[in-house]
């Protein structure tokens, strides 16, 4: 990424990329590109010049007091879950018992 893409909600673009790894590695087979996923996830995590965790509440220093914004049409949490999507989707992708349960719900 360049250091213009880094604005308010710029986790998710890396997350995002994260996601179009996970798809290459997946495609391939070649685990290069998950490898290249893992470390936007370590970034998340704290392996960052800052040294914070940016998931609230993980990590030994964890962000504090993040920024809320409320959905305001609808007065739910929808942009949380909308935001975090990235997150949950490579968690699950990297999730070293994933395979065997697919395999085993079939």
């Amino acid at each position: 990424m360049h250091p213009y893409d880094y604005g308010w909600g710029s986790n998710m673009t890396v997350l995002t990329n994260a996601m179009v790894l996970c798809f290459a590695q997946r495609l391939t087979g070649d685990d290069k590109y998950l490898q290249s996923a893992m470390y936007q996830l370590d970034y998340i995590f704290g392996r960052n010049a800052l040294a914070i965790s940016y998931v609230t509440g993980h990590g030994e220093n964890a962000i504090k007091e993040p920024h809320n914004r409320p959905t305001i049409v609808d007065e739910i949490e929808e942009a949380t879950i909308y935001w975090n999507s990235p997150l949950v989707f490579i968690l699950s992708f990297v999730n070293p018992t994933r395979e065997k349960k697919i395999a085993t719900h079939f």
